[in-house]
């Protein structure tokens, strides 16, 4: 962030339009009230628009797992989970998505609430599958679905969730387990 005063744009959740601020840093003067700056001209873009560079896309390859991850709860009984069961800290392995090693594993994460979830995988990256983008967290935005795959090159036991973290708390979170 450079001295004097940055923009910063922000795509509310469940309203139109954008949202505007300035972080100021330091000395200098802030641009008029109501006036975008002149770098914020073009389109505004959630990351849905990115293409990887072919260097980093994963070799074609079918996968050979298959994991449905499906988003449920709502605000109304706070009741946050994936695939209908809350995530237990007691018994953390129950429901575990498994995989072995070496596997290429594509994951359709359906979300089946009416909030946006940003849902994290640890321990690898992923690529999506509409565009190859590769990442380790992805916006799953109210009733949509999104596919991506990875490659199961780092066994153990992998947390994946809502990086929403009061979703997480209330039980939107899972886990990636490395079969022997």
């Amino acid at each position: 962030v450079r001295d004097g005063y940055t923009p910063v744009l922000a795509l509310p959740e469940g309203k139109e339009g954008n949202a505007y601020g300035l972080i100021s840093t330091g000395i200098g003067t802030p641009p008029p009230a109501g006036r975008m700056p002149k770098t914020l001209d073009g389109t505004v873009t959630d990351g849905s628009r990115l293409k990887a560079d072919e260097s980093v896309l994963f070799a074609p390859k079918p996968p050979d797992r298959v994991h449905e991850m499906r988003l449920t709860g709502s605000m109304e009984k706070y009741d946050w989970g994936i695939n209908g069961r809350r995530f237990d800290m007691a018994k953390p392995l129950d429901g575990a998505f498994d995989l072995r090693l070496n596997e290429r594993v594509q994951v359709k994460i359906v979300n089946d609430t009416d909030m946006w979830h940003p849902m994290h995988l640890h321990g690898h990256t992923f690529q999506l599958a509409d565009n190859g983008a590769r990442k380790d967290t992805v916006i799953v935005k109210p009733k949509q679905t999104v596919v991506f795959e990875f490659d199961a090159d780092n066994p153990g036991q992998w947390l994946t969730h809502c990086h929403n973290a009061y979703h997480a708390e209330r039980g939107m979170m899972g886990v990636f387990s490395y079969l022997k």
